[in-house]
């Protein structure tokens, strides 16, 4: 049985808003937090097999000059949705009505996130193909590619905002020829 099928079980660590709150008060970069998901005590990670909807790696770039990275893709196993909606439920229960909670999943399409290195030059995602963040345009990356897609949950809560969400990065992506 996959974790993600467990979804009803997960566990969000979560913050002592108004601990949270007052840390916002005195610092407002301290509004923003990411909890990794757990279920049994383990972190939720799961491997789906996906086809990509986009053509390559997108890039935005956000008015704090950083740059964020993303790969979109739809599950093969339809089912696998209805889990990603509970862990939404899921933390839309344990926060206050005044949040906006936010799915990973627009129009059954997932946006990855793609962590970057240190460095800011190499992606932290494993893949079998060469991918970097100043040459993302030229992945070999085709849409309605197969792809097998190693995945880790999160959670975020934004105090400045008043939202909150789930999030989800790629550990590893094969991709199918």
């Amino acid at each position: 049985m996959s974790l993600l099928s467990q979804s009803s079980t997960a566990v969000f660590k979560l913050f002592n808003y108004e601990k949270l709150s007052l840390e916002h008060a005195t610092n407002p970069k301290k509004g923003l937090k990411i909890y990794p998901i757990t279920i049994d005590k383990k972190v939720l990670i799961e491997s789906l097999l996906a086809e990509v909807t986009t053509n390559g790696i997108s890039a935005n770039s956000w008015e704090n000059g950083g740059t964020t990275y993303s790969l979109g893709i739809r599950l093969a196993d339809e089912e696998q949705y209805a889990h990603i909606d509970a862990l939404v439920q899921k933390l839309a229960e344990k926060l206050p009505d005044t949040f906006d909670i936010t799915s990973p999943v627009k129009d059954e399409v997932i946006y990855l996130k793609l962590k970057l290195k240190k460095d800011g030059k190499t992606f932290l995602t494993k893949t079998n193909i060469k991918i970097t963040a100043a040459k993302y345009q030229e992945a070999d990356i085709t849409r309605t590619q197969e792809v097998q897609a190693k995945l880790e949950f999160f959670s975020y809560v934004d105090i400045a905002n008043q939202r909150a969400g789930i999030s989800i990065t790629a550990i590893e992506l094969q991709f199918i020829e």
